[in-house]
């Protein structure tokens, strides 16, 4: 296994408790890029040292090296990453989520090549006031599907929104959280129809499908298309 910390950390990780609290395989994605991997990734936890209610987390990630690809019939090498920090244990996201949703608005046609900027609206639907936790912050992300909603899993990440961290709202009052598109995926994805989709990560909040059409650009001949 490679570490991708320095020795100091190393040293400072709890050397027993350790459980696996996510785990993801190795998801390659066809529709955009087929050369794209996400790669096999394992999220590890341990009661932190001498302080109580907290956790050190520990990142391990399985993919190919700097120098390429593992031999045929060897499976790729596991690294492994943490800052060594304790971070304090919190409420399960479906606690911290309730009472509040997150939408945007209808269908959306974009021509190849442009650059986006996209919004979503959190919103408190609640009866009472909703107070957010001091650590989740107001990172979303936005990804393509397919027109009905799915295979996600075939469709790669594409948009990253991001502000500093979640307000208090007051009963029936939401936040404008933006999302910006990166623009590798304009260009070079197909026309044709799709879905969008956002998730706020810190709460584990998603938004309903919003269609996406990607149109030619007048000004060219011929695009490639969606068969």
């Amino acid at each position: 296994m490679r570490w991708h910390v320095g020795e100091d950390v190393v040293a400072r990780l709890p050397e027993r408790g350790w459980r696996t609290v996510s785990a993801t395989p190795t998801r390659r994605v066809t529709t955009i890029d087929p050369r794209q991997t996400f790669p096999a990734r394992r999220v590890l936890a341990a009661p932190a040292p001498g302080v109580g209610g907290s956790w050190v987390l520990l990142e391990l990630r399985q993919g190919p090296t700097e120098t390429g690809p593992s031999p045929a019939g060897q499976l790729p090498p596991w690294s492994a990453s943490s800052d060594g920090k304790p971070l304090r244990q919190r409420p399960a996201k479906a606690h911290r989520r309730q009472g509040v949703t997150l939408a945007w608005g209808g269908p959306l046609v974009v021509v190849e090549g442009t650059k986006l900027e996209l919004t979503v609206y959190l919103s408190n639907t609640g009866t009472s006031s909703w107070h957010a936790d001091p650590d989740d912050d107001s990172w979303v992300n936005a990804w393509l599907t397919e027109e009905d909603g799915g295979p996600e899993e075939q469709m790669g990440w594409f948009a990253l929104g991001w502000a500093p961290a979640l307000p208090d709202l007051p009963r029936g009052c939401g936040v404008t959280l933006g999302a910006w598109i990166s623009s590798w995926p304009i260009k070079e994805t197909l026309l044709g129809r799709y879905g969008l989709v956002a998730s706020l990560g810190s709460l584990g909040l998603r938004t309903a499908v919003r269609p996406l059409e990607i149109v030619a650009d007048p000004r060219k001949a011929d695009p490639p298309r969606r068969g």
